[in-house]
C-alpha cells in the first residue's frame, strides 16, 4: 500500500463530512485547491454535502506572482484554477 498524505488528507475529510451529515452544521472548507485538482472525483464527493461551502484562496494572478508569493512551483497556480473549475 503506498502513502499518499494528499489522499489520506481527502478521506479523513469525507470521513468527518459523514459524520456531520444531518447534524445541523455548515462547514466551510477553505483551500488552496490543489488537493481538489489532484483527485478527479474530490469535488463531486464533496459535492454530495449541501452543508458544506467551499471557499477557494487563490495566490497571485499568475505563475510567476504565484512563485513570488509562495515560494512554490510555478504550476501550482494553474492547480488552483483547475479546481476552481471543478467546483463551478
Amino acid at each position: 500500500m503506498s502513502y499518499d498524505p494528499v489522499q489520506r488528507r481527502a478521506s479523513y475529510l469525507l470521513q468527518l463530512l459523514d459524520r456531520l451529515k444531518g447534524k445541523g452544521y455548515r462547514f466551510i472548507l477553505e483551500t488552496n485547491g490543489i488537493p481538489i485538482a489532484y483527485d478527479e472525483n474530490y469535488a463531486e464527493e464533496i459535492s454530495r454535502y449541501d452543508f458544506v461551502h467551499v471557499r477557494v484562496s487563490l495566490k497571485g494572478c499568475n505563475e510567476g506572482k504565484f512563485f513570488m508569493l509562495k515560494g512554490a512551483k510555478p504550476e501550482g497556480f494553474k492547480l488552483q484554477l483547475k479546481n476552481w473549475l471543478k467546483l463551478v
